[in-house]
Formats: C-alpha cells, structure tokens, sequence
C-alpha cells in the first residue's frame, strides 16, 4: 500500500520517481548470504547466551552485516540444503570432543564444496567423540584441510622456549598486545599457500625449532588457536589481541559487501532513549518535591520529559504499579496520563507483575513461587496475582492504554528482570502487536575497556528475536542502586567509544523512573540528555529502534547485478553500509528506492526510502557530484521518505523531532525556496553544491516538503 501510494503521490506532484531499476521479479538474482551457522554445544553450555559466541563474537559479526543462527551440536547436524542463506560456520567450543566427530568432518567438507567458509575459534573439539573414542588421525587431517591447514602432531604445553616470529599488525594487538608467558598450543601450519597467517610462533631453537601458524584466514575460512583470542583478567576484565572486525571479514570473505546497518538513519547516528518503570511511586529526596510527598514519575515529569520536548522517549510503567487493583493511587494515575499527554513520548510496557527470572515462567510452578515468596531467588515482583502470560504481555498494554490520549497506543514491550525473556512470551508480544526490547547492557567505558562488553543487536530465541538495548541503564553503574547515584554520567565514554574508529551503536539513553527518586541521578540524566541535544543525531522512538533491529534480523539481499543488491523484509532498516569505500560512490541511475549516501569514517552510509518495499542499491567507481542529474539526501536529523526529484526540484516527506537538520546535495549552486505547510525558506547550495538549511516548525506528524530552485 505505501508503495502504491508512493505512485500516486508522484504522478500528483509532477515529478518523475527515481529511477526505475528492475531487479527482476521476487527471488530473481543470486542470494547474498548473511547468516553464520553458530555451532554450541548444550551440553557444556546449556544456553546460548552464555557462549563465546554471543558474548564476544556476534557483535563483530553483526557489524559486518552478518546475522548470527545458532545450532546445538547435541541434535545433529542441519542438511547442507537447509543453509541457503548461510555464508559460513562458526564453532568456538571449549570441550574437546563431540557426539560424531567424523560425520562432523563430512558435512564441513560438504560445505566446503558449496562454497561455505570455516572458521574455528579455540579448540576443534573432534580428537574424540563424546563416548571418549579417539578420533582417527586420517579424519582429524581431514579437518584441518578444509581450512587450508595441517597438523604436526605435537603439543606446546611447555612455552618457555617458544617466540612469537611475526605478527600481524593489523590483525593482532587489538586491544592488548601479547606478552609474557605464551598460553600451550598445537604444532598447526599453513598447508594451502593461499592461506595468510597473522600469527606464527616458534617453539625450540634450530636446528630443532618447529613453527606453529596460530591466526590464520583464507579461501576456506580461518583459525584462532586457544588463548591466543583475548585476554581474560579477573572478571570483568577482559580484552582482544585478535582484531575480530578483521578477522571475522577476511575469514568469511565479506570485503566490499554490503553491510545492513542498525546505527545510522537518515546519514546519522541514531538516538532513541527508553524509561523502565520501576521506582515509579518512589517518595523523591529532591527539594522541593520532597517537601509535597513527590513521587520520582512527577520529578521525571516537570525536570525531564518537558524540558526537552525534541528528544523522543518512551515510557514503560508496570501495570501492577498503576492498576488500583492492586497499588495503584490517584497521584500515580495522575502522573502516568500526564506523561503520555506529552506528544513526545511514546507508550511502552514494562510488564504487568514484573518477573524477574524469565526462565521460571517458560514452565510455571505456583507451588514453587510460593515457597520462594520473601526469598533472593523470588521470581517476580508481583507474587500476589496469578501468573498469565498474556495478561503479562498483551494485558498490561491494554490496562495502559486506558490511560493514553486518542490516537496513541503501547508500542513497545520492556523486559524486566533479568530480561532473558523465553521464545513463547516473544512470541506473545509480536502477536500482540509489540516490538520488544531490553538486555545486553552494552557498556564501554574504563571499568568495561573492551568491545566484548559492547552487545549484539539482540539474540536469537528459537524461531523469535529479543532485541537488545543499545546501553545499559544506571543499574549497573550504581552497584544496582546501592551507591555512587552520579555514576550514570559516565555513559558518554561509551557514547563515544562506540561510534568512533566504528560506528557500533546508536546512541541509547536508558534509565528507571527511580532516577527521580535521587538528585545525583537526576543530574545524571540531565547531563547526558544534554550532550545529546547538542549532537548530530536523529532522535527516533524506542519503538521504531526496535523496527530497525526487527528488520536486520529479517532482511534478506540478492545480488541482482555487478555491483547491485536488491535489499528486502527490512522492516523499519533503511541504511546499507560498504566500508573501505574510498572511491565508490551510490550509482543513482542503476539503483531505486534510494534517497542518499555519506562518507563517514571511511565507510559509505546509503539511505534509503521507507516508502520502496525493495530497493535496489547500486555502486560505481568514483564520486558522486553535481554531475548527478537530481538532487540527494547528504543527511538530516528528521527523516526523509518518498523522495521524488527532477534536476532543480525535489519533493518529499519528513518528521521528527525538534528542529528539522537537512543537507542536501543540489546539481548545481543558487538559492532555492523549501516549501513545508505554506511556510517558506529560502536557503543557498554553495559551490560545492550543498544545500543547508532547518525547519523549524513542529514536525512530529508528517508533511510534504518541496525544494524548489529560484
């Protein structure tokens, strides 16, 4: 539907639509694969959130563009015919042995043969299969080959003799360097000359020195031997030698591939912040409130919500806190409809009873949760109701929604808890009409110096997705709520440390109302949302965030042509990256749907229009300039969408919050009028043909705006 309106809005306006590309029809072209086949073992980690994988590797692979599918080795292995959109493999076990471990060399050289890379971080886990059978030496050869590597047959376990005899700078050092005593490895060479080794070491000393190749990547994926990854201190501390954003791109052959981008809107950096509810009725400390029995809503209220009117936010009570049936007040109603008069914020749930340990609930035990009643390991907030999971979910938005003006409605579900929600109450929330968001607490900062800490996107739960927060709430910087109330202040070391040299994260602002309850706290928040303020972001919902983390998990690319991709089931995503794009430039005449592009940090960002159901994104060699024959989006802090151009005109719609931030990229320099509900702007493109200029007017509900050359 909005692709047909997007027809008729443009034979209404007079201007031609972009180009019409034709990819073909559905499904025509090659597929692009995007998903790593995770491999675990259940029986060593039961859960996949806890593995090496999803803490340390998956945020790297999805800044490459890749999804992450996870598969228990415990229940065979999937049918090479089922991974058409697989790129490769990933095992990073800590056991040695597996259930099969020939029938586990066949399928990696099956694999292999249609092309799917290999990588193995730690141990390989086949000298033995699961029953303490040795595996066959022939076999275990088999292995390293389809890696392009060969054993030796020794072991290092003693490395006072041993040396590092190279390096690759630009794959090891990452974080921390390699020094003092050498963690034991396997005597593994290069087997295959088409294989780079990044680290080779050697053990003895000639003529009894024997090399080991212990970081290697290649035609058929790649090796990071055991120790040799990061560094692990006392926890948390923990740091990379591997670069694994290199690593990860040269085993799984990714250069030059187009990227999905879950950061940038528009050609900027995300903004998006989100309230849980807890501490709602809290009693604030702040003078004055305090001296009116305040709660820390109504202190989040009058010094937050409406002092910054142009940064959206979404606010997520618990129900059981606000329904007079249970310890629901007037004052707390009062507050809650208030907030939600507000045309900024937007409308979450933070649950109806609050759990606090998801996992009990995916097999509830009312017997069991009375007997934890009054203990440490009680599983939810509200003991005193019966536990439903659809009145958890989809009955606490309605209860909500009874407190919303007309035309707003919940849009979000906040986990609580531990947020570790299980596949059915996902499942429960998208029937229900909810995005779903919470869990990862990325943090970045002097006490957590590493990438490791910063999360992926969100986690695979079953067949469902939970998407994670972009960064954690003041819980984890105030020793969950016991001292340091300032702490949250330090969220800009992790606001900067994840956008530069990498664009990792949107900007995330997320915190509880019991931020009202203390001043430090407050003045926390405060502080942050205005560095915020004063930066080039765009500032979208919680909800739409969600969309965007929803549609990287979901879309799906086909390679149409040389250089050309056609993009779907991407939800609310519309940015495709290609970094190490010195030279090449968005082709606007063999591409469709799409409204820009900007360098940033080496990397291009290409917008496209939420408005084409599957855009097509082409590359060309060189810069795009005034030679272009139309106008486009460099970026804009409101978005942009149903784009239609000719040489000196543009038309198209947008909303946002606060201030409307546009440059645009003109065919040729002078004045132009921008037209947006009969109010003019008149603005100049410079030589360089950049077109600058800010509507200032109210722009939450969407308009038309025009760009018309004088």
């Amino acid at each position: 539907m909005v692709w047909l309106l997007a027809i008729l809005w443009c034979a209404s306006s007079g201007l031609p639509a972009a180009a019409r590309v034709n990819p073909g029809p559905a499904g025509a072209g090659r597929p692009h694969p995007r998903a790593i086949l995770a491999l675990y073992d259940s029986h060593a980690t039961p859960d996949t959130w806890r593995t090496n994988t999803h803490r340390m590797a998956e945020m790297p692979l999805n800044y490459l563009g890749f999804i992450v599918r996870y598969h228990d080795i415990q229940r065979g292995l999937p049918h090479p015919a089922s991974l058409e959109d697989v790129r490769g493999v990933l095992s990073w076990f800590e056991g040695d042995s597996i259930p099969d471990p020939e029938g586990y060399v066949s399928w990696l050289e099956q694999l292999a043969r249609e092309g799917k890379r290999f990588v193995c971080i730690g141990e390989p886990a086949m000298r033995r299969s699961s029953l303490g059978r040795p595996t066959a030496q022939p076999v275990v050869d088999r292995f390293w080959k389809v890696m392009g590597l060969r054993s030796l047959g020794g072991w290092s376990s003693v490395t006072y003799d041993s040396l590092i005899l190279f390096q690759d700078p630009s794959m090891t050092g990452f974080e921390r360097p390699y020094g003092g005593v050498l963690p034991p490895f396997e005597l593994i060479v290069r087997d295959d000359p088409a294989v780079r080794v990044h680290l080779e070491l050697r053990r003895g000393r000639p003529p009894h020195a024997r090399t080991a190749h212990l970081v290697t990547t290649g035609p058929g994926g790649g090796y990071a031997a055991a120790g040799y990854t990061h560094y692990q201190g006392q926890d948390p501390f923990r740091q990379w030698h591997l670069n694994p954003f290199e690593f990860f791109n040269a085993a799984f052959g990714a250069a030059g591939a187009p990227r999905l981008d879950a950061t940038t809107l528009a050609g900027r950096r995300m903004y998006y912040s989100h309230i849980d509810g807890d501490g709602w009725r809290n009693k604030t400390e702040i003078y004055p409130y305090r001296t009116r029995a305040a709660l820390s809503a109504e202190v989040i209220l009058d010094e937050v919500l409406k002092r910054f009117p142009d940064m959206p936010v979404t606010v997520a009570p618990i129900a059981a806190d606000l329904d007079p049936r249970l310890l629901g007040s007037e004052q707390a109603l009062a507050a809650a409809r208030a907030i939600f008069a507000l045309p900024h914020v937007e409308a979450g749930t933070h649950t109806y009873s609050h759990p606090l340990q998801w996992e009990f609930f995916a097999a509830y035990d009312p017997a069991e949760e009375r007997r934890r009643i009054g203990r440490r390991d009680n599983p939810r907030s509200y003991w005193n109701v019966g536990f439903d999971l659809r009145q958890e979910i989809a009955g606490s938005a309605a209860f909500i929604n009874t407190l919303l003006p007309q035309g707003k409605r919940v849009a979000l579900l906040q986990w609580s808890g531990n947020t570790r929600a299980f596949g059915a109450a996902i499942e429960e929330a998208r029937k229900a009409g909810l995005r779903n968001i919470n869990g990862g607490d990325t943090r970045f900062d002097a006490d957590f110096p590493s990438v490791m800490w910063v999360a992926p996107v969100g986690r695979q739960v079953g067949r469902e997705f939970q998407v994670y927060s972009s960064a954690s709430n003041e819980n984890t910087y105030t020793d969950l709520w016991t001292q340091h109330f300032f702490g949250y202040r330090y969220l800009g070391q992790t606001i900067d440390r994840t956008e530069s040299p990498r664009r990792l994260k949107p900007v995330n602002l997320y915190y509880h109302m019991y931020s009202g309850e203390k001043l430090p706290a407050l003045r926390a928040v405060l502080e942050n949302l205005e560095r915020v303020r004063s930066s080039e972001v765009i500032p979208v919902t919680a909800a739409f965030f969600a969309g965007v983390a929803d549609g990287f998990w979901r879309a799906r690319i086909r390679e149409v042509g040389p250089g050309q991709w056609a993009i779907a089931n991407r939800e609310e995503l519309q940015t495709v990256r290609f970094d190490q794009a010195a030279g090449r430039s968005v082709d606007f005449g063999r591409s469709r749907g799409v409204i820009g592009q900007r360098m940033h940090q080496g990397s291009l960002y290409v917008a496209l229009d939420a408005s084409e159901p599957e855009p097509v994104v082409a590359l060309r060699a060189g810069h795009s300039g005034r030679a272009e024959a139309s106008p486009w989006l460099v970026h804009s802090r409101w978005r942009v969408w149903r784009v239609t151009a000719a040489a000196e005109e543009v038309r198209f719609l947008a909303s946002g919050f606060g201030a409307g931030e546009m440059v645009w990229r003109m065919p040729s320099p002078g004045r132009y009028r921008i037209w947006r509900r009969g109010q003019a702007t008149d603005a100049e493109a410079g030589v360089d043909g950049l077109l600058r200029f800010t509507l200032r007017a109210p722009g939450i509900e969407p308009a038309e705006v025009s760009i018309v050359r004088q």
